[in-house]
């Protein structure tokens, strides 16, 4: 598969509905039950309209009509990680009191890295999706470290969506130090390949047909399964 060379970066889990007016009433329950899932949770903010707790890897946000679950780690898509999720939003589905949906949606991003940008940017070219130009363009060089390809592929009905993004990227973090260490801060350069498979379901979605272990384990199968069929093989 065209993703076995790729480490899973990142899990974000939403789902949509009407006002949850709940929410106000039963905030402090729902952080509580959050907690008991991820125990190393803490409030990094909170409105009427929104709480947003915070851990290590994860965040999670419980809004009035949107709530959303962020994570970041190369096991999202195991099933403790999965498991997680699913208790999460039997949370919701309890303390806002929603009985249906008008999304659901699950977007992972998978990650490859390169020694340069322009490795990275020569195993997408590669694949054949993207035509480059072979001579300057709107007065920018084409050898730039700084030009990056990006492909948007979009699938979607009525009732159901599914999104693949593909580009490269160039990316510095900052690391801060103890000054008596080391005078200037440490910075990281990575350069990497991303693939972005956001697929969900839109519309009048009953929560009593409904079940998270079920709708993620069809999420994983067709993106194994069609994967493939729109990026390819890699050589």
């Amino acid at each position: 598969m065209f993703l076995d060379a790729f480490k899973t970066h990142s899990l974000v889990f939403q789902i949509q509905y009407k006002e949850a007016f709940s929410l106000w009433d039963r905030a402090g329950e729902i952080a509580a039950a959050m907690k008991r899932i991820w125990p190393d949770l803490g409030v990094q903010d909170g409105t009427p309209n929104q709480q947003i707790l915070s851990g290590n890897g994860y965040q999670i946000n419980t809004g009035l009509t949107q709530s959303t679950i962020t994570l970041r780690s190369e096991q999202v898509l195991q099933s403790q990680a999965l498991k997680s999720v699913s208790e999460a939003f039997e949370v919701w589905r309890s303390g806002l009191e929603l009985i249906e949906l008008t999304r659901i949606s699950a977007r992972v991003v998978f990650a490859k890295d390169f020694p340069e940008i322009s490795d990275a940017r020569e195993f997408l070219l590669g694949l054949d999706l993207i035509r480059w130009p072979e001579q300057k363009v709107f007065d920018q060089p084409i050898d730039s470290s700084r030009n990056v390809p990006e492909l948007t592929f979009r699938f979607e009905d009525e009732k159901s969506f599914a999104f693949v993004r593909i580009r490269s990227e160039r990316k510095t973090i900052k690391l801060n130090v103890d000054p008596d260490i080391m005078e200037a801060p440490i910075e990281k350069r990575i350069c990497r390949v991303l693939v972005d498979f956001d697929r969900g379901n839109i519309g009048s979605i009953p929560l009593s047909k409904l079940q998270i272990p079920e709708w993620f384990k069809g999420y994983v199968h067709v993106l194994r399964r069609d994967i493939d069929k729109v990026l390819g093989r890699p050589a």
